[in-house]
């Protein structure tokens, strides 16, 4: 384009049919899509272009460039491969190229859409996670809706859940233009869990998914020889927890699902506690495994998901420095797991101290499963 082709035209400098033409076109080819004139003032904030710089938009819908399909005058254009969606009246006078010339804003006529500022854009660009509530520039949707995330000049980020309640607007479920749907989690999750398959043979109890860490936010999914504790955090995934769950359940067949789901962490996302058996059972005893240790989980009532599964390289680590014959002072304790590595690795005594006296007697419990008087 030369500099004059940055400068605002008018519909008939480009052809453009009048509004009745392009009115008696979408009805009949597409009754459904409402028109959308991107020429409006009001839109050139979006573009983060000074009005006299914008591209003219003269056309309905999503803009197209000179490297979409040639669309004869008076042709309804729909590129459903590269755009989802986009309707629009080529001009007349343009040749081969339909008079929608410029930037290509928001692309599909279903999904919500927001825009982000200039350092939002940079941070999605490099896989960042989340939309802060103060980089939104341009924001649609209910609390916990399905959006798609746009830069300021119209280009495609992200799929992502909203919740402006939260400073956290917006977490990423996909860099890619995916359609959130069961197979999409199917896919994550099976991803998820091969991250894990190193520790077969070492423990039976681990962290299956681990929210942002595994393209899942909002979902922490924890196994305990089998039987599975959750918690959703946030109101995007609380939605969406009717199209995962089912996945999980196909694809592990867990012997139970408990929710472990505390207001503390729910509660910026206008949420409640959760704390329920989901499916099958789930005793009050479950006994894990971990590096020759033992150990015993009570999922209704021990502290988060049920055990500092976060803690097992830690735990492993403290264990090599002792020698035969040491003795530990464990504080902070709780069910006395690095106390347990240590008196199996030959410490004479192990002390336990915890302001917990439930933990303290399921610390008990565990010592006794290895035989080590507490």
């Amino acid at each position: 384009f030369g500099a004059d082709s940055l400068l605002p035209q008018s519909r008939a400098d480009v052809g453009m049919p009048d509004e009745a033409h392009i009115a008696d076109v979408l009805n009949t080819h597409h009754p459904d899509k409402p028109p959308l004139f991107l020429n409006a003032p009001e839109l050139h904030p979006v573009f983060d272009l000074p009005p006299e710089l914008v591209l003219r938009h003269v056309g309905i819908g999503p803009a197209i460039t000179r490297d979409d399909a040639s669309v004869g005058p008076g042709g309804v254009i729909d590129d459903f491969e590269h755009h989802g969606d986009i309707h629009g009246i080529a001009g007349a006078d343009h040749g081969e190229w339909p008079c929608f010339s410029g930037l290509k804003p928001l692309t599909d006529w279903g999904m919500n859409k927001i825009v982000v500022n200039r350092a939002a854009a940079q941070r999605l660009h490099s896989f960042f996670p989340w939309v802060y509530r103060t980089d939104i520039r341009q924001a649609a949707g209910d609390p916990g809706d399905l959006v798609y995330v746009h830069a300021p000049n119209g280009a495609f980020l992200g799929i992502g859940y909203i919740n402006p309640a939260s400073e956290i607007s917006v977490r990423i479920l996909s860099f890619s233009e995916v359609e959130i749907n069961r197979d999409f989690f199917r896919d994550k999750l099976l991803a998820a869990f091969r991250k894990r398959e190193a520790l077969r043979g070492k423990t039976d109890a681990c962290r299956l998914v681990h929210a942002e860490a595994d393209e899942l936010p909002g979902i922490i999914v924890d196994d305990y020889a089998g039987h599975l504790a959750i918690q959703v955090n946030t109101l995007g995934m609380e939605k969406l927890r009717d199209l995962l769950l089912p996945e999980l359940v196909e694809l592990r067949q867990p012997k139970g699902i408990y929710e472990k789901s505390e207001a503390k962490s729910r509660s910026r996302e206008g949420l409640g506690t959760e704390d329920r058996v989901l499916h099958g059972e789930i005793p009050g005893r479950i006994e894990i495994a971990e590096n020759g240790a033992r150990f015993l989980v009570n999922l209704r009532e021990s502290q988060k998901t049920g055990f500092f599964l976060d803690q097992r390289r830690n735990r492993e680590i403290t264990a090599s420095y002792v020698k035969p014959g040491f003795e530990v002072l464990d504080v902070f304790a709780n069910t006395g797991a690095f106390g347990i590595h240590a008196a199996l690795r030959g410490a004479r005594r192990v002390r336990l101290v915890d302001i917990s006296r439930e933990a303290l007697e399921q610390a008990r419990e565990n010592l006794a499963l290895i035989r080590v008087a507490a």
